[in-house]
């Protein structure tokens, strides 16, 4: 399975804040990015695409052929699009995900992979305690003892 061997352009930073393309023609030519994405996908594999439609027949048990890989990565073959289900195919095969990061980038959204996950929990629970010791030192010079039948509580 094909790695890159350097940051991929096509992936965007996890902390740039994206805006949902969503407005009148957003999408307007889709289908032609994805054909292109998925042509880049299996370019940059190293396996021939004989090989990649076995792998992504085994997974679907479903037959792909090479021939459908070839019109799958053809902007200009319009009626013959990547279902959404073999796309995620196709990325599992080849452990390339640019295009689904893509597509949650231009509805707004990033996605973590394995340990980036790890460590956005770890941050979002740093930012909480943070909060929970800023509440903490603001009622400590606020708070008195509670006294009750002569005892401390």
């Amino acid at each position: 399975m094909a790695k890159r061997r350097s940051p991929d352009e096509r992936q965007f930073d996890l902390f740039t804040a994206s805006r949902p393309m969503n407005g009148p023609a957003a999408l307007a030519g889709v289908e032609a990015w994805i054909a292109a994405e998925v042509g880049i996908m299996l370019k940059e594999d190293s396996r021939s695409r004989e090989e990649i439609a076995g792998a992504m027949s085994a997974i679907m048990a479903e037959d792909v052929s090479r021939w459908m890989l070839d019109a799958y990565a053809s902007p200009a073959r319009d009626g013959h699009n990547i279902s959404f289900g073999r796309a995620l195919a196709l990325m599992a095969v080849s452990q390339d995900h640019a295009l689904i990061e893509e597509a949650v980038h231009r509805l707004g959204g990033r996605i973590l992979w394995g340990e980036e996950i790890l460590a956005a929990r770890l941050g979002h629970l740093q930012a909480q305690r943070a909060r929970i010791d800023a509440e903490i030192k603001q009622l400590r010079g606020r708070a008195q003892p509670i006294e009750r039948g002569g005892e401390r509580v």
